[in-house]
């Protein structure tokens, strides 16, 4: 067999949903499930009780470190450090009197 995660909406729930045969409420409910245990950061409060086979909390609290990982390494790439003038400064301070003495 296949290990993977199950999901709460699957190809059935779809065709549900696309054909209206679901009502309104159950829709919300299956949604908000789906959200609530696909998230990384949600998922660590929710478990099924066949999970443990595939994932376990180890394996959640990881996936959610890397997300945090991730977060920061892309906004440390893409942030724009660089003046007005074109020139990139870091630790810089534009005191005037640390200039005089030299």
């Amino acid at each position: 067999g296949r290990l993977h995660r199950e999901t709460v909406i699957r190809g059935i729930e779809y065709e549900a949903i696309l054909r209206g045969w679901m009502p309104v409420g159950e829709f919300f409910r299956l949604v908000g499930l789906d959200v609530a245990t696909g998230n990384t950061f949600l998922s660590l409060m929710f478990s099924w009780s066949h999970e443990q086979v595939v994932f376990t909390r180890a394996d959640k609290a990881f996936m959610l470190y890397a997300a945090f990982l991730s977060t920061f390494l892309v906004q440390s790439f893409l942030a724009d450090i660089s003046t007005g003038d074109g020139v990139t400064e870091t630790n810089s301070s534009h005191d005037s009197d640390a200039q005089d003495d030299f």
